[in-house]
């Protein structure tokens, strides 16, 4: 009893009302007896482990220690000791200039390998049969003269582009194909013909009726591919009036051509609730999330198929453990593959993209007068993304509209926050200096290390559905 009284006194200091409450039990006044004591003490136990558990079934924890500090953050928080705000570490920036820099180290040509490269070749096109299946199913019925649109609906990375490549490589030869991928808003009248025009090679395309008669009145069938759709709205009033004319082409030409568009899950589902988007598409292909083993393949197939070999290094902290050494070197080797793709796939999440980017921060070097090459592959630090839980409600909003359109400028920006540019750039640039968010080609967007991070917790507050 005495033991326990000390036990429950040590950790006051975390859980002081339910401490003090417990404390008072355990040295009763007369007429209460142990079993009383040992119930109450048992009680907040399984308070403490409710709470993990209510923690451990959050996305983006994955770890028990994350659970256990999460779920005594929140037991502290409801018994009134809640702890101070974290601001954004600096490790974050930190890392992403350390990684920057490690990678200008590497060959150009491994670079290449992992940097904005689509798996096009059979031998790495892996873990999407079942999408690819679907697609190909819709193309069939297309060509025996069924309404047919589809959409692909995949998280950047997550192998769209991929999946699209190897779907029309399948394809018979002779169809004719349009590709096109959107890099930029388009949300006006004068953008959407400025964008058709340049599809077909034209410039004489002013409305929807000229461009309708021009694909049914061409020869033959033909494929249109858009990629990146969610450029093709604005949350704003007539913000969405290019993507309802781009519906009104494809009902009009669906028996002439086979229209593919892409769109980002929380893109697809937000239009879906604002202007019915499923109602155009008969076929939906959603990429589910890559499995672990598949990523796995990925990285170490690309690396194989250029002629090297991948050696892990073991941390400094388990190269002096006995058992470690002791262990036969192939053991030692397997082990530390296994360990790093663990804690590679606990940071990608199945993203391909942000997995290949992690890869190339852990080559600590490339020895190319090895037979074959050999590369070095290091362990990944941990870093602590619960200071996105205390970020303000702006920022979050903020988050939320670039997650919405997949990144914009400062001027659509401000235009779909309805505030003044000065405003949004007070906003925006202090998040991105400190590396929640990236700028390629002028569009803020949400940093990729913390996207799945920053998705999980808008939706625990609602902000996204």
């Amino acid at each position: 009893m005495r033991c326990l009284n000390l036990l429950l006194l040590a950790l006051s200091g975390v859980l002081h009302p339910a401490a003090a409450m417990a404390t008072w039990v355990m040295d009763p006044e007369p007429g209460i007896s142990d079993i009383t004591a040992f119930e109450c003490f048992f009680s907040a136990f399984l308070l403490v482990v409710t709470g993990c558990f209510l923690m451990w079934i959050r996305p983006g924890l994955h770890s028990f220690p994350e659970v256990f500090s999460n779920g005594l953050a929140w037991l502290k928080k409801m018994m009134g000791r809640a702890p101070e705000k974290d601001d954004v570490p600096f490790e974050l920036s930190e890392f992403i200039v350390r990684s920057r820099n490690t990678m200008k180290n590497l060959p150009p040509g491994y670079q290449r390998l992992y940097q904005g490269q689509s798996q096009s070749e059979a031998s790495v096109f892996v873990n999407r049969e079942k999408e690819l299946a679907l697609m190909g199913r819709a193309y069939e019925n297309w060509n025996r003269g069924c309404f047919i649109t589809c959409a692909v609906i995949g998280e950047k990375g997550s192998g769209v582009t991929s999946l699209l490549n190897r779907f029309l490589l399948d394809l018979e030869p002779g169809i004719q194909t349009t590709r096109y991928t959107l890099n930029e808003k388009v949300y006006t009248p004068e953008k959407y013909f400025m964008l058709f025009n340049r599809l077909f090679q034209t410039d004489d395309i002013q409305s929807n009726e000229s461009l309708i008669q021009s694909l049914n009145e061409a020869q033959g069938k033909r494929i249109i591919v858009l990629e990146n759709l969610q450029h093709m709205f604005l949350k704003r009033v007539s913000g969405f009036d290019c993507m309802k004319m781009l519906f009104e082409i494809m009902v009009h030409t669906a028996s002439k051509v086979f229209w593919v568009g892409t769109w980002t899950p929380h893109s697809w589902d937000y239009l879906d609730k604002t202007i019915a988007i499923s109602s155009f598409f008969t076929n939906a292909v959603r990429l589910e999330q890559m499995p672990d083993d598949s990523v796995r393949i990925i990285i170490t197939e690309c690396g194989h198929l250029a002629g090297y070999r991948h050696c892990f290094a073991a941390p400094a902290e388990k190269v002096e453990k006995r058992s470690f050494r002791k262990q036969e070197a192939h053991d030692k080797s397997s082990g530390m593959e296994d360990a790093f793709f663990t804690g590679l796939n606990r940071l990608a999440n199945g993203n391909i993209s942000l997995a290949q980017f992690y890869w190339l921060c852990a080559v600590i070097g490339v020895d190319i007068q090895s037979v074959p090459q050999s590369v070095e592959v290091g362990a990944i630090g941990r870093l602590d993304f619960s200071f996105v839980r205390s970020l303000s409600g702006d920022a979050l909003f903020a988050l939320q509209t670039l997650l919405l359109h997949d990144g914009l400028t400062l001027e659509d920006f401000a235009l779909a926050m309805n505030e003044p540019e000065s405003v949004s750039r007070n906003l925006l640039m202090p998040m991105l200096e400190k590396g929640l968010l990236i700028r390629p080609r002028q569009k803020f967007n949400i940093n990729p290390m913390i996207y799945q991070y920053v998705t999980a917790y808008l939706t625990s507050r609602n902000f996204i559905h």
